[in-house]
């Protein structure tokens, strides 16, 4: 007695092309708008301080070097946001002018950096948030 099995294959690689790049895409927006929640999630007590001086006037103490900027105003951290910049392309920062003085330092000041500490926190949550809409992209797919 014989079995005879036979299969048909039928390529799609467009349309999985396709699925697959839409699926790239809502991780690229999960994924930064992520990033611009752990740089805004760094900032919330550490380091800056304000206490009452001596005339019982707020007396600002800021982050130390190489730490977080410290809140005073909240106008850096509110101003976080992340935006879709071309083609499977994906950013967070600030439009903040001093965002980028505080993140970088100057020839007076030490750096407080806050997104590449975040980008760096975000790099193995990016991979993982990838790999799963690619699973489901291809889930989907084979239905």
């Amino acid at each position: 007695m014989t079995i005879t099995v036979n299969v048909e294959t039928e390529w799609k690689g467009e349309e999985f092309t396709e699925r697959a790049e839409k699926a790239a895409e809502a991780g690229l927006g999960r994924v930064a708008a992520l990033g611009a929640d752990l740089a805004a999630q760094s900032m919330p007590g550490s380091g800056a301080t304000a206490v009452p001086g001596p005339t019982g006037r707020l007396v600002y103490t800021p982050s130390a070097p190489g730490q977080p900027p410290g809140v005073r105003t909240n106008r850096l951290r509110g101003s976080l946001t992340w935006d879709r910049l071309g083609r499977l392309r994906a950013g967070f920062g600030t439009n903040v002018r001093y965002g980028r003085f505080l993140e970088e330092g100057t020839s007076r000041m030490a750096a407080r950096p806050y997104l590449k500490v975040a980008a760096h926190r975000l790099k193995s949550r990016a991979q993982k948030e990838f790999a799963k809409g690619m699973a489901r992209a291809l889930a989907r797919g084979s239905r």
